[in-house]
């Protein structure tokens, strides 16, 4: 498989440059990142890894799953780097994120930690407030099923 570029995905005509650039200095900055598409395989992983690319040399990304234990992965030691959920939704896969999970790792931004997160298309609506939100703060994020109970926005 090629890997794709921001630069590939310009060329393309997936992003347009001014997209690819925004991206690129979100991640030279570190910034915390969300990719949200609808429909299904729209490219938002595509688009994060080629985000990625642009991270400053060395910058740790911690893929997180409910198989590496209650603490998912993250760090004990804050490093700066990114966490990485692969999906927030309620499913089966360890590296989806549903509930307490989500909670946990939006309590680990508040140590400067960064986020790089892809939603499923259903979870669109349900939005976080803040990434630096404490964890109680966070809407969306409740443990019942989607749509089984209305988020307050």
């Amino acid at each position: 498989m090629v890997e794709l570029t921001l630069t590939g995905l310009v060329g393309n005509r997936t992003m347009s440059a001014e997209m690819a650039a925004t991206l690129a200095v979100a991640a030279e900055e570190r910034r915390s990142l969300l990719f949200v598409a609808v429909p299904r395989m729209a490219g938002k992983s595509t688009t994060m890894l080629a985000t990625l690319q642009h991270v400053p040399p060395g910058t740790p990304i911690h893929l997180l799953s409910r198989a590496k234990g209650p603490r998912l992965g993250i760090p004990s030691n804050p490093d700066g780097g990114y966490l990485l959920a692969s999906e927030i939704a309620d499913t089966a896969f360890d590296d989806y994120l549903w509930g307490d999970e989500v909670r946990t790792m939006f309590a680990a931004l508040k140590h400067d930690d960064f986020s790089v997160v892809r939603e499923r298309a259903y979870c669109l609506g349900r939005g976080f407030e803040s990434p630096r939100a404490s964890p109680t703060e966070v809407r969306g994020t409740q443990t019942t099923r989607p749509g089984t109970r209305r988020p307050q926005l």
